[in-house]
């Protein structure tokens, strides 16, 4: 039907239901006379015409009630039986007064509309599409409507309401509901205020993503009191620090106070993801401990006891990496020599698939990989195991296995290692990386142990293959 739009918007609904049903063709100074005409009611889906037999009685629709179980009002029966019709053609369900479809069940005209600009998302504040609340009637509750977008953000969030104020809680599911915090809209923080210091509140922005207020997404409160979104958290965590860099732990920390980032998690998947990430700050710990021996400490480190102040001069001071295959740490020098590089080059950043520790990197020009001998990656033995798919061990260490390393991550060492005391008292007699590192030895059928990679020129070259198949 070609037309200008009506006030009540009937031509543009025609248009939208053309696809689905044919819409009966009536002349539009006929349509009009008709729309003003009480005698009659018009289907705004199909333009299907009846006469009006008048409002029905009100007794007859006390049954009816809301998808929420409320029973209608006086008015709203008044208005039900009045303007809520069926077409017989279509069987479209709409209001006869304001032509919505479907009929918007619990609310007189006046009343839905003024709804319409009160019912928003939760999350996105984006208004709610009047065909949901139409059908459904009244929510129970306004303040927890979530628009299609925002599903799998409510599906994250605890189903738990604030007792003191009535809102629902914005926390993560991953939070136990009897440690979750209060409520955190602007006008709750203010009357609990107890003091002059600004307290976050769901209008501030996230202080990792800064880009949306934290009452958009689900969050976390750490234990140190600060409040992040959910998503940021375990997205900091997931990409740790630069791919190719040396190992930074800052993606543990809070960025607000450098405080551990830990929140009170009853998920397993997150208490697992929590407990890795301990570990694998405790193995770092170990390793970065061995590996201060080795070198000359300042003056004012030297004689300090406190493990967490050395560890702290340690990450500060030397680099270490993940390996591209094993997923160990090892050392790799000192980050001044970094920096000595960076004054004419830019920042110093391999391709992961470059950093490979000297146990996965061994292998024989002659003979290749399958002969090497390696050390005991957790004492000054010679290994006889080779377990996990990255771990050699000496019978006395294979035997305690769980006494060295964890049992969900092989790669994090959990116990105390002995210190080599240097190659003049050391079993293999060589110089080799500090106890906890993958370290080859040689190649076995050369006959003498050829420590890879080569550190000098005049190093004993292997022999020929054809004299390694005679002897």
């Amino acid at each position: 039907v070609e037309a200008e739009e009506s006030d009540y918007g009937i031509y543009y609904l025609v248009n939208m239901a053309e696809e689905q049903v044919e819409c009966l063709e009536i002349d539009p100074e006929l349509l009009q006379f008709l729309m003003n005409d009480p005698s009659y009611v018009i289907c705004p889906h199909c333009n299907n015409v009846w006469e009006n037999a008048g409002a029905g009685n009100e007794d007859d629709c006390r049954h009816v009630k809301t998808d929420n179980g409320k029973p209608l009002s006086a008015e709203c029966r008044r208005h039900y039986t009045e303007h809520r019709f069926r077409c017989q053609r279509c069987e479209s369900i709409f209001c006869s007064e304001c032509k919505r479809i479907p009929y918007h069940l619990g609310y007189t005209c006046e009343d839905f509309e003024n709804a319409m600009q009160a019912f928003k998302c939760r999350w996105c504040k984006d208004p709610i599409p009047a065909d949901n609340i139409a059908s459904t009637g009244p929510p129970k509750d306004p303040q927890r409507l979530v628009c299609a977008k925002c599903t799998d953000k409510d599906s994250a969030c605890l189903n738990k309401v604030h007792t003191a104020c009535g809102h629902p809680a914005i926390w993560h599911h991953s939070m136990p509901s009897r440690k979750m915090g209060d409520c955190i809209r602007p006008e709750c923080v203010e009357a609990r205020k107890k003091n002059e210091e600004a307290e976050t509140t769901s209008e501030d922005l996230c202080a990792i993503c800064w880009v949306e207020e934290l009452g958009e997404h689900p969050c976390l409160k750490l234990t140190c009191g600060h409040i992040f979104h959910a998503h940021c958290i375990k997205d900091k965590l997931k990409h740790r620090w630069e791919a190719g860099a040396a190992v930074s732990l800052t993606f543990l920390e809070c960025p607000l106070c450098k405080a551990p980032i830990h929140w009170p998690a009853v998920c397993q998947p997150h208490v697992n993801d929590l407990r890795e990430l301990k570990e694998m700050r405790a193995d770092l710990k170990i390793r970065c401990l061995e590996q201060l021996k080795q070198i000359e400490l300042p003056e004012e480190f030297k004689g300090v006891t406190d493990d967490e102040k050395l560890f702290d001069y340690a990450m500060h001071k030397l680099n270490f990496y993940e390996c591209f295959k094993c997923k160990s740490f090892y050392y790799g020098g000192k980050k001044e020599c970094d920096q000595q590089v960076e004054e004419d080059e830019e920042k110093l950043v391999l391709k992961p698939e470059e950093l490979v520790c000297g146990g996965c990197r061994g292998s024989c020009e002659i003979h290749g990989s399958e002969q090497m001998v390696y050390k005991c990656r957790f004492c000054c033995s010679v290994a006889s195991y080779f377990c996990f798919g990255h771990t050699h061990f000496c019978p006395e260490c294979h035997a305690k296995p769980w006494d060295i390393v964890s049992q969900n991550n092989y790669q994090f060492i959990v116990g105390n290692l002995k210190a080599c005391e240097g190659p003049d008292t050391c079993p293999l007699g060589v110089e080799h990386p500090p106890n906890g590192e993958e370290f080859v030895l040689g190649c076995a059928y050369c006959g003498e142990f050829v420590h890879l990679p080569s550190t000098s020129s005049e190093d004993p070259l292997p022999p020929k293959k054809e004299e390694a198949s005679n002897e």
